[in-house]
């Protein structure tokens, strides 16, 4: 397991072997556990004494030779804080070429490019420290060499690892820059570049920032630590004062520190979505539903408008009205024809004269192209031949004038349109959570499926547990299956999905999915169990379930137009447009000028929603992906644990 820049830091289980064996703990739990940071930094003081005997131990070795499990032990330090901060590099590189790209303020990038400098500097120090008490290099090295490290870790000024890291904190806080780069990288403008960058919500990166800057802190307050020890024994005095000195001011960075990241993360967002931009495959990283609204073309002549919808009284009425007046029609065209076989909805007058190529029969849509004659053309060009038609306005025996009518048809019949209502879940008796959500399409129905992995202590995630939890479906499931129980039929009147979030609040963890029809609107809901974060356990036995926007009236929503907009394989910069409001976006026909409204937009975004680094969830939600003229996708995001209230000091 690797859990990566995250809570995972076995100082202790080394450092309680190596100096106290009186302490109310085993090594073996430690290790099996590993060590919170969060617990070390909220006792600062407990954390330095831990180090202060750690490093006691080693350079008491060291007067003699440094031993196998003083190397064993700095090994398992050295790799914990790596693990913390391993990827900050890259983190960098992609962060300053942003900023350059959005013109930032130079002194906020110059601050930045420091905080990093310093880093680095620490980290070459603590590099050169560890050969020097390794049992195998030690001895190539000359005690003038060793006392060359011990005078720049206890320079003045940037070149000392004390006031190298009083730099740092001073960049990345409030106390004498404003802003401070954790309120730089909570700037709304940055989440997207973040989220997609990181592969991880936007609070959970500045977590990470803070922990890399703690694990940086971690080596320098070592390497201090040591060079007193040592210089203490050459010279046969003890400086309790110094020791002291250096603890209270380790205490009062953390404090800042944790003020100002605790600001950043109150403000930061927690949301995650996929980023991906590769070429549009259907089945592979989108879906469709079945096309159940399609545009379609008729003569007047040929509509028969339904005057009673009840009773299904036809009448004829010789082209009289135009075609506004077919709101809820029918057509003589028969289906093998290419005619609408349910309703004809929403008539509108096209055009005079136009040529429209038909569609090869067996096809999804009825035509390929319409070009009308002033010029306009719609859809895609193809050589059409004997399936060309042209139609014309004309005027009748009556003298009304027959148009030629741009509607939409309404079948409910055609495949693919169908929306599961069962819940999806992880294993809650097996501590099991959900950390990852994908939709998918089988026989026509339309679900969501879960990744579940196990938790840990401290908000990490058992790596190793992780599996997606695939449904079945098969044919005699979709026989049996019932309309409104078992699933949702889309049509006409059931096609609006809410985008919207639905959050469990921080006692609880994400262990079930579901949608659900309420009052005309597809909506979220999330079943969550109670989280004990620090154990990192879920009771099985406490749960509750939350529908988005569950009392909330019809006429708060507001609709997510996506009408007459491209299908959204013609475009690549499909980004998240939908404002996170109280919105409801329409199943609708594509615009006309894309597929001759051909298609049901939205598409359905299919790649898999899951984290770099794997956390607890606290919800889940339906956006849309699109841009102006990509009527876009639905898609998931998910929403990650707040870890905000773990970042704080106790008194001390």
């Amino acid at each position: 397991m690797k859990p990566k820049l995250y809570l995972s830091f076995c100082l202790l289980a080394v450092v309680v072997g190596a100096t106290d064996t009186h302490l109310d703990i085993t090594v073996s739990n430690i290790i099996s556990t590993g060590f919170d940071l969060l617990n070390s930094i909220r006792n600062p003081i407990e954390l330095f004494n831990f180090v202060f005997r750690f490093v006691q131990d080693i350079s008491d070795a060291g007067t003699s030779s440094p031993s196998q499990f003083t190397d064993a032990a700095l090994h398992r330090i050295s790799d914990k804080l790596e693990e913390m901060s391993e990827d900050i590099q890259d983190f960098r590189d992609e962060l300053f070429e942003e900023l350059r790209r959005r013109e930032a303020d130079q002194t906020t990038t110059e601050k930045l490019d420091k905080f990093f400098e310093f880093k680095e500097k620490i980290d070459d120090y603590f590099e050169t420290f560890k050969r020097h008490i390794n049992s195998s290099t030690a001895k190539h090295y000359l005690p003038s060499t060793k006392d060359h490290l011990i005078q720049q870790i206890r320079s003045v000024g940037y070149n000392g690892v004390t006031g190298l890291l009083q730099e740092m904190h001073a960049l990345v806080g409030t106390d004498r820059w404003s802003p401070g780069s954790f309120n730089l990288l909570a700037d709304d403008k940055l989440l997207g570049t973040l989220v997609c960058s990181r592969g991880r919500p936007q609070q959970l990166i500045i977590y990470n920032v803070f922990l890399a800057l703690c694990a940086t802190e971690i080596k320098g307050i070592t390497l201090d630590v040591y060079a007193i020890d040592v210089s203490s024994k050459k010279e046969g005095v003890e400086n309790p004062a110094e020791f002291n000195d250096i603890k209270q001011a380790y205490v009062k960075r953390l404090n800042k520190a944790v003020t100002a990241v605790r600001r950043a993360m109150s403000t930061a967002s927690r949301s995650f979505w996929d980023c991906s931009k590769d070429e549009p495959e259907e089945g592979v990283n989108y879906i469709q539903f079945g096309r159940f609204l399609q545009r379609y073309i008729e003569r007047e002549e040929n509509l028969d408008q339904i005057h009673d919808a009840s009773a299904g009284g036809l009448y004829w009425d010789k082209c009289k009205g135009g075609c506004e007046r077919h709101e809820y029609s029918v057509t003589r065209t028969p289906a093998h024809r290419g005619g609408c076989e349910h309703r004809i909805r929403n008539c509108e007058t096209f055009d005079q004269k136009i040529n429209v190529c038909y569609a090869e029969p067996g096809q999804p849509q009825r035509y390929e192209y319409v070009e009308s004659a002033d010029g306009n053309f719609y859809g895609s060009s193809v050589d059409c031949g004997e399936r060309e038609l042209s139609l014309k306005q004309w005027r009748n025996g009556n003298l009304y004038d027959c148009e030629i009518c741009l509607c939409t048809c309404d079948e409910p019949k055609v495949h693919d349109h169908f929306i599961d209502l069962h819940m999806v879940r992880a294993n809650a008796k097996e501590n099991e959570v959900i950390v990852g959500l994908r939709f998918r399409m089988k026989l026509g129905l339309l679900f969501m499926e879960a990744k579940v992995a196990k938790l840990l202590p401290s908000g990490q995630i058992d790596v190793e547990s992780q599996i997606w939890k695939r449904k079945k479906f098969t044919a005699k499931d979709a026989r049996r299956s019932v309309v409104g129980v078992d699933h949702l039929q889309l049509g006409w009147e059931n096609r609006s999905f809410v985008l919207d979030d639905v959050e469990l609040g921080n006692d609880y963890a994400l262990t079930g999915v579901r949608f659900v029809y309420k009052n005309g609107f597809i909506k979220l809901a999330a079943r969550g169990h109670k989280y004990n974060f620090k154990r990192g356990r879920i009771n099985p036995r406490k749960e509750k379930w939350i529908v988005s926007g569950e009392d909330r009236p019809n006429s708060d929503y507001e609709e997510f137009s996506v009408e007459d907009r491209a299908v959204p394989t013609d475009y690549r910069d499909n980004k998240v447009d939908s404002s996170g409001a109280v919105q409801y976006v329409n199943l609708t026909t594509s615009g006309m000028k894309s597929d001759v409204g051909q298609s049901l937009v939205p598409f359905v975004d299919t790649v898999p929603v899951v984290t770099k680094q794997l956390i607890p969830l606290a919800g889940f939600g339906l956006i849309h992906k699109g841009n102006r003229k990509s009527a876009g996708y639905l898609a998931l995001k998910l929403i990650g644990y707040d870890f905000t209230e773990h970042v704080a000091l106790t008194k001390n």
